[in-house]
């Protein structure tokens, strides 16, 4: 039997969205904290690679070289 993956990719660009309201940027492990399930953490990196496509978003590198910064481009 398959099983229904709890989560969507556009409801994971809308959880980005909503992080970044607050902040314009956030370190990528600060965005995935507290989400409970790995398929979320998956979904979630699919999302931000969709947003950078679309221009929604950026990615750099962060200053300690371990993990990645999102920043919002939305709006500039």
């Amino acid at each position: 039997q398959i099983k229904r993956i709890p989560v969507t990719i556009e409801e994971q660009m809308d959880f980005i969205r909503k992080k970044l309201e607050f902040d314009r940027e956030i370190v990528f492990t600060s965005l995935v904290t507290g989400l409970k399930m790995k398929i979320q953490i998956v979904y979630t990196f699919i999302a931000m690679l969709e947003m950078v496509r679309m221009q929604l978003i950026g990615v750099k590198e962060s200053d300690s070289f371990n993990d990645f910064v999102v920043y919002s481009i939305e709006n500039d």
